[in-house]
């Protein structure tokens, strides 16, 4: 894999989240834009997909770049890293306006379960270790 993406990718992946609070839209699809129109389109794309994987992951073979950033970024809520369910039970706080809202937010919540255990059984520690 390639780290430096990552990095990129960690670092810029809310690059258009005040714009699209501020004016609506889909901040991971307008951040994505952005990078890309600076001629970065690999970043692009993992920004694209920091929010939901395409394909999705029972489509998706092994691990990449998107998948590592969509679960870090599943990890940390604001400056800490925290549990899958400390931070879902925060994206439902503040996101689960509704019954729709909530059922999204909760099979993302499966999703990233399985995201995890894809990305631990490569390694020698368990995801409470980071």
């Amino acid at each position: 894999m390639d780290i430096d993406l990552i990095r990129a990718g960690a670092l810029l992946h809310d690059v258009a989240k005040m714009k699209a609070l501020r004016h609506g839209g889909d901040h991971a699809e307008m951040g994505a834009r952005l990078l890309e129109a600076m001629g970065y389109d690999k970043i692009g794309e993992v920004i694209r997909q920091h929010v939901f994987l395409r394909p999705a992951l029972e489509n998706l073979k092994g691990l990449n770049e998107e998948l590592v950033v969509n679960y870090a970024d599943k990890r940390v809520m604001h400056t800490r890293i925290v549990s899958l369910e400390e931070r879902f039970s925060d994206l439902v706080e503040r996101y689960g306006k509704d019954r729709r809202a909530k059922e999204r937010i909760n099979e993302l919540y499966l999703q990233t379960r399985l995201m995890e255990q894809r990305i631990f059984e490569k390694l020698d520690i368990g995801p409470e270790d980071i």
